[in-house]
């Protein structure tokens, strides 16, 4: 089982073209493909939408929302 998908017999056009292999042809049939693409994209978004707004810099982390950064010597 690769990637969560249970192995098949499919015909070697239902593979999309990948250049870059030895063989050509992609690890997945297109149908599998855009299921596992789908999957990684839904994750990416939840990932996304979890992290709040403030937290992604880390001045944001450090210092209270709002308030002025200190700086020595002014």
């Amino acid at each position: 089982m690769t990637f969560g998908i249970t192995p098949h017999e499919a015909p070697v056009s239902a593979f999309p073209v990948q250049p870059s292999r030895r063989d050509g042809l992609g690890a997945l049939c297109r149908e599998h493909w855009t299921v596992y693409t789908r999957a990684l994209r839904r994750a990416a978004r939840e990932r996304a939408q979890s992290v709040p707004a403030h937290e992604h810099t880390l001045a944001a982390s450090l210092v209270d929302e709002g308030l002025p950064i200190e700086v020595d010597g002014t």
